[in-house]
């Protein structure tokens, strides 16, 4: 997930939370999540396996559903393995450390909310410290639309109606059920409905309309006429209504999210985890299921957890095969990082965020907030949906070329300050082949009831399967616990 605009205009024009009400929403989050981690509950339970029968559990992905996953079954007594088809943990969250000196960037999954509870529970369980981002709220935020930056009088009328039209669809996710979202009122109805419609129908300026448009495509990855409107209201509604936009991009892990990656792996245990095997087949058999990989080696097991993203799920063939409607729609996004001398946008006293619709959609610091001092920043273009596309489609020195001339646009003086770059295409990786999801109109009334309960001994986990945080890192870890929560609860120990 990008990192909203909308949501640093507002801390802008309304104002950041005290310290004091961060510390309180944080505690409630963390209480939110009571009785959903395994791990907790069975801390102190050394032959908590004779309470399972031991039964065996093969987890395809070892990125942060998979883990999540993983370590909870584990901690429970499952007999755990974890095949991925990398040789590093992680899956689309991936920390650099050798850009700038003593200073970390993401280039995959960056952002942490308030009200992301699964992310700040194990950050508390691995003693993982959040820093906060810097809201710029002094600033001037670059917003370059229809061929030109915007006046500080346009944004604030930008604001104003974008802000209106976001209360609306807060107003309309308060009927729906989070949690298994095809249950809420008017389910199918809703799931028909797309995002370009809502927004053709909003009484506001072509140039709100259009600022609306790339913040929400941009945000979900996908264009707004294959998006969902049920899917939207969702991840309003398991965000907190308002608290989706306030709250859900406000922190980064301190040293880089793959310690995360790294913490949960090592709770797993190293011998439990098998890198740089990729899975070739999958049996599901009436007694057991069978897990083939690439190296012609065989696991037999009771359960499969599918942890992958379903755009690589035409990699390994299924017995028997999968619905032909299972596959989720996965969105197109990229990153470009940018090593930059210093925030040269402090110099004329503009924010690091800015809304474009060129082939950049938003733009940040990657290292802001770094206990570290300067010299030395990485910035952050990001594409989602069309303007990925358009960004994706170039190569090499025409693909910088236009990443100069568009940044150029929102910042002149970004030329003269660039020393090096690098490009985070994930749908071109070969083990992602997309960004993240967001469900096309229909898919969550057809296909969640399906990811949420599992096909036998087949059981889905991952981002794309937890619509009340989908697209964030919070989707992943959430689903892989509350699928270890539920796959516990069935087999009486839960």
């Amino acid at each position: 997930m990008s990192n909203s605009f909308f949501a640093r205009l507002r801390r802008r024009y309304h104002g950041r939370p005290t310290q004091e009400e961060r510390r309180r929403f944080l505690q409630a989050t963390l209480a939110s999540t009571a009785g959903l981690f395994l791990s907790e509950r069975f801390a102190n339970q050394s032959r908590a396996a004779q309470a399972v029968g031991a039964k065996r559990v093969v987890v395809i992905g070892a990125g942060y559903s998979g883990l999540a996953c993983a370590h909870e079954l584990h901690a429970a007594g499952y007999k755990v393995t974890v095949v991925e088809a990398r040789d590093r943990l992680g899956g689309r969250v991936l920390t650099f450390k050798d850009m700038v000196d003593k200073k970390w960037c993401e280039g995959g999954g960056e952002l942490i909310g308030e009200n992301h509870p699964t992310w700040v529970r194990y950050a508390k369980q691995f003693e993982l410290e959040l820093i906060e981002m810097t809201d710029d709220e002094t600033l001037a935020y670059p917003v370059h639309l229809m061929g030109k930056l915007r006046s500080e009088e346009e944004v604030e009328k930008i604001y104003e109606e974008m802000e209106a039209a976001f209360t609306s669809l807060n107003e309309a996710a308060d009927k729906i059920d989070a949690d298994e979202p095809w249950k809420s009122p008017d389910a199918i109805a809703l799931d028909k409905q797309n995002l370009a419609d809502w927004i053709k129908g909003l009484e506001v300026s072509d140039l709100s309309r259009l600022a609306i448009d790339i913040q929400l495509a941009s945000d979900n990855a996908v264009d707004n006429a294959q998006a969902s409107k049920l899917g939207m209201l969702t991840a309003i509604k398991g965000g907190g209504g308002q608290d989706y936009w306030d709250k859900s991009e406000t922190h980064r892990c301190q040293g880089g999210n793959q310690q995360l990656a790294l913490r949960l792996a090592e709770m797993v245990g190293a011998d439990r985890i098998r890198l740089k095997l990729p899975v070739e087949n999958v049996a599901l058999k009436e007694d057991r299921a069978i897990v083939t990989c690439a190296d012609g080696r065989t696991i037999e097991c009771d359960d499969v957890v599918l942890a992958a993203p379903p755009s690589t799920w035409d990699r390994i063939t299924f017995s028997p095969e999968l619905p032909s409607n299972i596959r989720t729609q996965m969105g197109i996004a990229c990153k470009h990082l940018s090593v930059v001398k210093s925030r040269f946008w402090l110099e004329t006293k503009h924010s690091q965020y800015s809304l474009a619709d060129g082939d950049v959609s938003q733009t940040w610091e990657g290292t802001d907030n770094q206990p570290d001092p300067p010299p030395g920043e990485v910035f952050v273009a990001f594409s989602g949906a069309n303007q990925a596309r358009r960004s994706l489609a170039r190569e090499g020195d025409a693909r910088e070329a236009a990443y100069k001339a568009e940044l150029t646009k929102i910042y002149p003086a970004y030329p003269e300050n660039v020393t090096s770059t690098r490009m985070m295409a994930w749908p071109k990786d070969q083990w992602t082949k997309a960004g993240y999801s967001f469900p096309a109109p229909g898919q969550v009334t057809a296909i969640g009831p399906t990811y949420y309960k599992g096909l036998g001994r087949l059981h889905f986990a991952g981002e794309h399967t937890c619509y009340k945080f989908v697209g964030y890192m919070e989707g992943g870890l959430n689903s892989g616990a509350s699928l270890a929560r539920r796959l516990a609860k069935r087999d009486g120990v839960g």
